[in-house]
């Protein structure tokens, strides 16, 4: 069994790792981590020991098949359970686990995961897995557990205008339109499992999709996780079941590394609540969220802590000892806020034109003054050297 394991993950591995980094980020080709599938499978409630009998999967951008094995092996192990016969296990098999991907070689590996799977369980059966274009099929809601780690494909680099999603909300990158796809085809009450890229969050194009989210579904867990892929944007797990929340409902979230929680439970200990109404009620739905428990303004405790010390201990520290400091959500130029630099030519002037009875500065310019003191004019722009 372990020599069989060792093969499956040298399948897996095989054409992710052939197609180079840029390759990859524009496909938008990045596979789940068995971990994290693992992870959400279970706040799903995707286990065993569940009734799994009538649970139809559906992962509509199955990739190498990551999701659709560990479903498949939750289901044989059910199958087990219950004393079915091979011939039942494998029609469970056949008949819940769903894939499509309009890339080949994706399906091809996806199949073959699923095929040693059904072979160590010493039953036959033909998946259904299909190269296909999920986005461009007709749908109805018919899905129980919906899971996907959609291709992020920017539309500003790609044009989506050609499907039937995309003309009736407009240009969207594509992870949305498996978003919109996601609550369109689950069941009510059926549950769903989403890997997004982080834009999902605060993005303004994103708006429609978070709140039709949050009106006709139950968010159960957010996950922000850095560092899940080698991308350059970092990775939100959506977990939700399609009925709407009640008023109280909280919802559960987790931000960190991936490093240091792919090992903890599905629900770790540090995760906090956050209630699913406020979310709503934020400004284009965006799903913010507090990100420390610390008091005060940032600027304020670096004054505090600048008049706290004598002359004598007075130094320039990393900002990292007064605030935690990590890459945030992406906005979008269109977002509130982002306001744009004043050319320098134009600060200049301001700053002369408060010499000699002009305003006094105000306390956030003081402070600001102070944090780049010695240092010459903050985050100068490059520029060329001067000669020697």
């Amino acid at each position: 069994m372990q020599h069989v394991e060792v093969r499956r993950d040298e399948q897996i591995g095989w054409y992710e790792a052939s197609l180079p980094l840029t390759e990859r980020k524009k496909r938008g080709h990045f596979s789940t981590p068995p971990t994290l599938v693992e992870r959400i499978l279970d706040a799903c409630g995707y286990s065993p020991d569940a009734d799994l009998s009538h649970i139809r999967v559906l992962d509509p951008a199955c990739g190498s098949g990551n999701f659709l094995a560990g479903a498949a092996q939750r289901l044989l192990q059910f199958g087990e359970r219950m004393q079915l016969a091979p011939e039942e296990r494998a029609e469970l098999v056949q008949r819940n686990i769903w894939g499509f991907d309009p890339d080949p070689v994706s399906c091809f590996l996806a199949h073959m995961q699923l095929s040693a799977i059904t072979n160590d369980a010493c039953i036959t059966g033909n998946p259904h897995m299909h190269q296909a274009d999920s986005l461009a099929l007709q749908w109805e809601p018919c899905v129980d557990l919906f899971l996907a780690n959609p291709p992020y494909l920017a539309a500003k680099n790609n044009d989506l205008s050609g499907y039937r999603l995309a003309q009736q909300r407009g240009q969207a990158d594509s992870y949305l339109l498996f978003l919109e796809l996601a609550l369109r085809v689950t069941r009510p009450g059926g549950w769903i499992g989403l890997v997004l890229p982080d834009p999902v969050l605060a993005r303004l194009n994103a708006a429609r999709e978070r709140a039709q989210l949050l009106k006709q579904a139950t968010l159960h867990h957010l996950w922000h996780l850095s560092g899940v892929f080698a991308a350059e944007v970092g990775a939100v797990v959506l977990i939700a079941q399609n009925t709407p929340a009640k008023s109280a409902h909280q919802v559960s979230w987790v931000r960190g590394s991936w490093r240091t929680t792919s090992h903890a439970s599905p629900c770790p200990a540090n995760a906090q609540q956050v209630a699913q109404s406020l979310f709503l009620s934020q400004p284009a739905a965006e799903l913010r969220y507090l990100l420390s428990g610390e008091g005060g303004a940032l600027l304020d405790r670096l004054r505090v802590s600048l008049y706290d010390a004598s002359a004598g201990e007075r130094r320039f520290a990393p900002l990292s000892e007064f605030v935690a400091i990590s890459r945030g959500e992406e906005l979008g130029r269109e977002s509130p806020f982002l306001t744009p630099v004043e050319p320098e030519s134009e600060i200049g002037a301001t700053r002369a034109g408060t010499k000699g009875g002009g305003p006094a500065p105000t306390l956030h310019e003081t402070a600001c003054e102070s944090a780049v003191q010695g240092r010459g004019r903050a985050c100068p722009r490059p520029g060329p050297r001067p000669g020697p």
